[in-house]
């Protein structure tokens, strides 16, 4: 019984070595000779256990002091808009304690390469709004996503007295009834 509990034990250990070297092989600059190598050694493991990471934080660098995001439902002109969170499939607000760096999604919506990511946006918001009682579906005429965010100045612009960051509103349509 005790030689089953050494075994165990080792197999133990040498796996939390393997997880320890996956982790540290993410460390290796992206562009290098030595990470091509290293990586055949643990992507297959990386990606089941979403510890395929790219750990250069001069690369991404934080941008947003702040940011809210929410969808807007705009009716014929006899109507208020109604707005709602951006998270499906509730139209729940985002939740800053849980869901950290939503803004690097709100934020794919204004680039050029996401017309489909758009697309299927405005769909689902749709979807959403026909499942939610009482929501005026005859007299809709747009859905559109507003994305706002304080981005963060220079500390050069600050230290002369500028502001911490400057604020920016974006709105994208998502949906529209001429579609």
């Amino acid at each position: 019984m005790d030689q089953v509990k050494r075994v165990g034990k080792t197999l133990f250990v040498l796996f939390l070595c393997y997880h320890l070297a996956s982790t540290w092989a993410t460390l290796i600059p992206t562009g290098s000779r030595l990470r091509q190598v290293v990586q055949k050694a643990f992507w297959h493991y990386q990606c089941a256990s979403g510890t395929q990471q790219d750990w250069s934080m001069f690369v991404a660098i934080a941008r947003h002091r702040t940011s809210d995001s929410r969808v807007l439902f705009h009716f014929r002109a006899d109507q208020d808009s109604i707005e709602r969170g951006p998270m499906l499939p509730n139209f729940d607000r985002f939740d800053a304690q849980r869901t950290f760096r939503h803004h690097t999604l709100m934020t794919r919506c204004w680039h050029s390469e996401s017309p489909k990511l758009l697309e299927v946006l405005g769909k689902k918001y749709l979807q959403a709004a026909q499942r939610e009682a009482g929501f005026p579906l005859d007299s809709l005429d747009a859905i559109e996503l507003e994305f706002y965010f304080e981005e963060i100045n220079p500390l050069v612009f600050m230290r002369i007295g500028g502001d911490i960051a400057f604020p920016h509103t974006l709105r994208r349509t998502l949906w529209t009834t001429e579609e």
